[in-house]
């Protein structure tokens, strides 16, 4: 199932990321696709993002300053277990892996990121909330019958 643009448009994302390079260039190929795209340069500021604007998906680097991008993820996933994450990182390291695994991580993108395998990886985890919503939008009706 592919997702329409009109699908995609309802969603906002959250990118976190210490490089400057990265985070601008992401956050303007992405702002055309969906509703909303928040930024954030470290950990601490994705958390806080997270909270202030309940992003429906985040993409962030491990290794960032004040908080480290696993961390922010693992703070994030006790407030919303279901919230799809995508880890970008420069490092293949095999415990970096197993932690993003246990933590519940969607999808783990390594550096330099291909923007076609972006966008596949990013319409894969929407996809996921995408169907949530269209249950919980049967359940609602089922429930006013």
């Amino acid at each position: 199932m592919k997702l329409e643009r009109e699908d995609l448009k309802k969603y906002t994302i959250l990118i976190v990321d210490d490089e400057t390079e990265i985070l601008d260039p992401l956050k303007s190929i992405l702002k055309h696709k969906f509703k909303d795209v928040y930024t954030a340069s470290n950990g601490e500021e994705g958390f806080e993002s997270f909270v202030a604007h309940t992003p429906d998906l985040v993409i962030t680097d491990i290794r960032m300053p004040k908080m480290n991008g696993l961390d922010m993820a693992e703070k994030i996933k006790a407030k919303d277990p279901l919230l799809p994450i995508i880890i970008s990182s420069a490092f293949n390291e095999t415990d970096l892996l197993l932690r993003a695994i246990d933590i519940g991580i969607c999808q783990y993108l390594l550096k330099p990121i291909e923007i076609d395998k972006l966008f596949t990886v990013v319409e894969h985890c929407i996809k996921h909330k995408f169907l949530e919503d269209k249950l919980e939008v049967k359940n609602q009706e089922l429930k006013s019958r």
